[in-house]
């Protein structure tokens, strides 16, 4: 199925898809990545004209994503998956629902890096920093909390405050260091600041366990 939806075969891949997931199925992973499918594919159907088949299989989707939360409510990620479809489909007023009802049942030390992702989908960026934040000083050593709260300010262009995260990713050679150093390396030569571009794109393809703290 993946394989078909890397070439573009949408029809293949949702039936592929449906042969190997069961509705009954306990792993809230299947129902993901198959309510995931049925979004690409409603969207396809959309751009090709074929409204009825597309809101049909957005339908799906959302059933199979709220399926994903009911399995496995605790798990950051089903919610993201929900309120990234709901936020998609400009369904507002539910997906604002889903993050309220996500903070209800995420656990504590969990929650504020899943719930600022959530706050980030659905626009609410103010929110969404006072939460990274909160993530970063409870799991100062986390990359995936690093990671965000760097993607949020390259994204909101603050480029000053991504780049001691950038460093730190780099520092701890966790598996996003090599997007790190892009990231960085493109800054520094954005900024006209030849000698620490040169450094930065001297690393780019060092191998991850390379020790740079001294290269920038």
């Amino acid at each position: 199925a993946d394989v078909s939806l890397q070439t573009r075969d949408y029809n293949r891949a949702l039936e592929l898809a449906r042969r190997a997931i069961s509705v009954q199925s306990s792993d809230y992973h299947d129902h993901i990545w198959l309510g995931q499918l049925l979004w690409t594919v409603s969207r396809k159907d959309e751009t090709d004209g074929r409204s009825d088949e597309s809101k049909s299989k957005r339908v799906e989707a959302e059933q199979s994503l709220r399926r994903a939360v009911e399995l496995a409510a605790p798990q950051p990620e089903t919610w993201i998956a929900l309120i990234q479809f709901l936020s998609n489909t400009n369904n507002l007023p539910a997906a604002e629902k889903a993050i309220l009802d996500a903070e209800k049942v995420i656990p504590r030390e969990k929650s504020s890096l899943a719930l600022g992702q959530a706050n980030e989908l659905i626009g609410r960026t103010d929110r969404a920093l006072t939460l990274y934040k909160r993530a970063l000083e409870e799991q100062p050593s986390d990359p995936p909390t690093i990671q965000a709260l760097a993607s949020f300010y390259i994204k909101s262009n603050r480029i000053q405050d991504a780049k001691p995260l950038l460093d730190r990713l780099i520092e701890l050679r966790a598996p996003d260091a090599p997007w790190a150093r892009r990231i960085l390396a493109i800054a520094l030569s954005m900024e006209g600041r030849g000698r620490e571009a040169i450094q930065a794109l001297s690393f780019l393809n060092l191998p991850d366990d390379t020790d740079t703290s001294g290269l920038n």
